[in-house]
């Protein structure tokens, strides 16, 4: 068998090595992962006319790829108004065209890259997002931070002939042109599979996982906000179900999407049947009297989503319909069974992104995958990226193929990156432990139901979801594909619920953070694994992970309204703050790639020496150690390379003072200490040959350690929806409701001489000033015209300044 002696620089992630014609190998070298690779791949595992490609900026004509959908549309919805705004048919109508368009390889302005694609029969290029590179070069993630972004530069190539896929890809690895960012075959994916509402109603239940996860108890705090978008990344969602809006799209459930088979948006509810199962367990409409009656006791037809919102079913107060859903038909017609990498790339990137200058991007807060792909893209590892950078929740089920040969990992995109980018849900039976078909290893995060396979309502059919059939049609639906959506609807109600009760931010990796945190811990106390000789560990897992996901307890520990609700809180070491080690001794050699947007350095093979950075860092006494603490690593401005996986120059860090990890993980419970030791690298970079300097990455300016401690904070107290801290600053500020009025009372222990009281709210703006005479130690303010929030109080005098955070309700 011939042996090709170069290095296949754009569809792989690890480290590269030689590509040896129909032999699987793994590629190890001295630095970076350990990834399995064939190829060239079997015929069967990507489609044959086209290949994925992402362009450089800079190398494509932009001239050619702009447009103007007020040229497109007009014509076609006169009568209704021809603008985004008050249109929906708008874009959907604009995207149907571009999604359309053939572009000429003139349009790109690298001879090398235009010739070898000319000479392998390539005809035209077409995108892979609607994305407008006159006005969608930034996007605004959902912290928000401004972000750029380059998704115009995502195309697929099309060729006349289905045999030039793996010739195209071997001259690209040649000829290393400039313009190409990633270059792969397109792979083939597949599918994994007390409200009053008459399927959770039943005796006994047709919906025990909303009760085993616990989510009466969080419905109690919160139902989901419409302002909250989950994205189902499947099988299409049938809007026309009256569970999941029951009208045209966009409706009041699902607001968007696009069906990659008809090039429509309307064409996401054929063929459905997956999706509708996977969307209806995130977010159908729950306690929801709309759907019409069961025919014997009369309780109103329908399920129970759970971030359904909440009706009016029973004569309860409507709270809202619950978190938003995008539906994404990624699975190719006829056999709805395979599922092209380039068009879940384009539904990844479409959701996350969010444009101001235009209607590209949805802004989608969870992204929700219930499939697989046994074939590493890297396409796909840069649009989670992409998703990660947007600070979106991507979550993705674990598989169904149970205890199988380690040769069969890891799957995509649940194991695209074990570090932070994706949430990886494995199945859990009514007993609570993993089901027998649920695959697993280190990737795994955490479980949710998904009980048994096969008809009937036994014990372990846990799911029952909405049927396309009609609308009072429901079937039992199991596998990991029925456990991830838990975990993102979950997700859904926490977006809406935590930022208007917390003053931090949260990163992508705090939202994971949390539900592992109040994840029940699944340890050898519940029984032995359905696998033979397999054992649960107290703490993390390879079969389940941190443990059951727990709606209840997550809630709880968030509660406003309880003594000591729990926070985030960032803590940020910079390089003046760590201790350096000392670099290798001798030059590694190391492939790094750009993942997505680009990074500090282009893809290709470098030689590079590294050291350790460590941190210490010791949290404030606000912080109550009598309860339990959590810490754990996020990727911000500060941080270093990964040991293990640093091919894609993303920030990351270790902790080392966690426990809990049994060296699987780090650990994450930080149980009655205020110390935090953290880890990364920093790499010393040269040229391949190892004789041109390059310089550190990340440099001095970059490198460090980012954290978040997840905590009760004692000082905190809440009264009658008014929040009040004793002992923020160096003496104590009181802030408590009035019962008499609409007011609050306000007491400082100890300040001296004139004094100002500031109410400022989270954008920074003051909302209430006081001038106080000296030596005020008890005064009240009118909160009747402070809007709800969550406001910082200071009082500023003399001694100094004084505060305490409250939060405002009516």
């Amino acid at each position: 068998m011939a042996c090709f002696a170069f290095v296949l620089l754009f569809s792989t992630q690890g480290l590269r090595a030689q590509i040896t014609l129909s032999y699987n190998y793994p590629q190890i070298t001295s630095v970076g992962d350990t990834i399995w690779h064939t190829f060239p791949p079997p015929d069967s595992a990507y489609l044959h006319d086209h290949i994925i490609i992402k362009f450089r900026d800079g190398w494509l004509n932009k001239d050619s790829l702009c447009y103007d959908c007020d040229g497109i549309v007009s014509p076609r919805t006169k009568g209704k108004g021809a603008s985004p705004q008050d249109d929906p048919d708008y874009f959907p109508i604009c995207k149907e065209t571009l999604m359309a368009q053939q572009f000429s390889l003139n349009i790109i302005l690298d001879p090398i890259a235009q010739t070898i694609l000319m000479e392998n029969g390539g005809v035209y290029l077409t995108r892979i997002t609607a994305a407008n590179p006159c006005t969608d070069t930034i996007s605004v993630s959902r912290r928000p931070d401004t972000i750029p972004m380059d998704h115009y530069n995502w195309m697929e190539l099309h060729f006349n002939n289905t045999t030039s896929v793996v010739s195209t890809l071997i001259a690209f690895a040649l000829a290393r042109p400039l313009s190409i960012q990633i270059a792969e075959p397109d792979f083939i994916g597949h599918m994994t599979r007390n409200p009053r509402d008459s399927e959770y109603a039943a005796v006994p239940t047709h919906q025990k996982g909303l009760q085993l996860i616990g989510m009466p108890s969080a419905w109690d705090l919160a139902v989901g906000l419409s302002s909250t978008k989950v994205a189902i990344i499947d099988m299409g969602l049938d809007y026309m179900r009256c569970e999941l809006g029951g009208g045209m799209i966009p409706n009041t459930k699902v607001v968007g999407g696009w069906d990659f088979n008809s090039n429509t948006m309307s064409g996401i509810r054929f063929n459905a049947e997956h999706g509708t199962a996977v969307g209806s367990i995130a977010g159908a409409f729950t306690n929801n009297d709309n759907c019409g009656t069961h025919p014997i006791d009369l309780t109103p037809l329908g399920m129970a989503g759970v971030g359904g919102g909440w009706g009016t079913a029973g004569g309860d107060i409507s709270l809202g319909t619950g978190v938003s859903l995008l539906g994404y038909q990624i699975f190719m017609e006829p056999t709805v069974d395979t599922i092209p990498l380039s068009w879940a790339v384009s539904a990844i990137l479409d959701a996350s992104a969010q444009s101001p200058n235009g209607p590209y991007g949805y802004g989608a807060h969870v992204l929700n995958n219930s499939w697989i792909s046994i074939w590493y893209s890297a396409s796909l590892r840069a649009a989670v990226a992409e998703a990660f950078r947007e600070d979106v929740s991507f979550v993705a089920a674990s598989g169904n193929y149970g205890h199988v040969p380690a040769a069969f990992y890891p799957l995509y995109p649940t194991d695209i990156d074990p570090k932070k980018d994706v949430i990886s849900v494995g199945a859990a039976n009514y007993q609570k432990i993993r089901e027998p078909y649920s695959s697993f290893n280190t990737y795994t995060d955490i479980i949710a139901p998904g009980g048994a396979g096969g008809p009937g309502g036994g014990p372990d059919q846990i799911s029952r979801v909405q049927d396309t059939d009609c609308d009072g049609c429901f079937s039992y639906f199991n596998g990991t594909s029925a456990a991830a959506p838990y975990v993102s609807g979950v997700l859904g109600i926490m977006r809406g619920f935590f930022p208007q009760i917390s003053g931090t931010i949260p990163y992508p990796e705090d939202w994971e953070g949390m539900l592992e945190s109040s994840a029940e811990d699944i340890d050898s106390t519940y029984g032995p694994d359905p696998s033979p000789g397999l054992t649960y560990l107290a703490g993390y897992d390879t079969l389940t992970g941190w443990g059951l996901l727990r709606a209840d307890s997550i809630m709880h520990m968030i509660n406003p309204n309880q003594p000591h609700p729990y926070d985030i809180y960032h803590y940020f070491l910079d390089s003046s703050e760590c201790s350096f080690g000392s670099w290798d001794t001798s030059k590694k050699a190391l492939d790094l790639e750009e993942d997505g947007y680009p990074k500090s350095l282009t893809t290709g093979r470098y030689m590079v020496k590294r050291r350790t950075v460590t941190g210490t860092f010791s949290y404030d006494s606000t912080i109550d150690t009598t309860k339990p603490v959590y810490v754990w690593a996020i990727g911000d401005s500060i941080g270093g390379w990964s040991l293990a996986s640093p091919n894609s120059q993303e920030l990351y860090d270790v902790i080392d003072s966690g426990q809990g990890g049994n060296g699987l993980r780090s650990g994450i419970r930080h149980q009655y200490s205020r110390s935090v030791t953290a880890h990364t690298y920093q790499y010393d970079v040269w040229d391949s040959s190892g004789a041109h300097h390059i310089g550190q990455f990340p440099n001095d300016t970059l490198i460090g350690v980012s954290f978040t401690v997840f905590a009760a904070n004692k000082a905190v107290h809440f009264f009658d929806g008014v929040q009040r801290n004793e002992t923020i600053g160096t003496d104590g500020l009181l802030v408590w409701p009035s019962i008499m009025d609409k007011s609050a009372n306000v007491h400082s222990d100890s300040h001296r001489g004139m004094s100002k009281f500031v109410i400022t709210n989270m954008l920074g703006i003051d909302v209430l000033q006081m001038e106080l005479p000296p030596e005020t130690s008890d005064f009240k303010f009118v909160t009747s015209t402070i809007p709800d929030g969550f406001y910082l109080c200071r009082l500023i005098s003399e001694s100094g300044t004084q505060m305490a955070k409250i939060i405002v309700r009516h």
